[in-house]
Formats: C-alpha cells, structure tokens, sequence
C-alpha cells in the first residue's frame, strides 16, 4: 500500500478535529474507537467511532486497549 505522508505541521494544519482515543472491540471483532480527550475541534467525549475498523485494519497490532491520537478531516 502506498500512502501519503504528512509532516506534522501539515497534519494540524489539514484537520477539523485532532483527538485522543481508545481502542475497543464490538461483539463482532470490529475496531471502535472512543473519544477520550478532544484536543482541537468540537468533537465530544464519548463520541464512538464506529466507522474506522477499516482504516485500522491496515495496521496489523493496533489492538483493544491501546491509546491513539487521530487527525481527523470533515
């Protein structure tokens, strides 16, 4: 897989919402990812995201449990 990469300037530069998360897993081993601490943006703590088990599956030892921070876009 080719992917882009940023520096990290660009990275907040580029971002609508820069948070903190925790990993979990659903009942159907899928990836979610919890909001735990906002740093930039307007998203809430708590917030679930759901949708990122894809992403995430790019990364083979991400795993339940572990802390993230993510640079999301809009």
């Amino acid at each position: 897989m080719n992917l882009p990469t940023y520096g990290l300037d660009s990275k907040v530069y580029l971002s609508t919402d820069i948070v903190l998360v925790q990993i979990s897993k659903d009942e159907a081993k899928h990836k979610i990812a919890t909001v735990q601490e906002t740093l930039l943006g307007n998203l809430p703590i708590g917030t679930r995201l759901d949708q990122i088990d894809g992403y995430l599956s790019y990364f083979a030892k991400i795993n339940s449990g572990d802390r993230l921070i993510l640079f999301l876009d809009s």
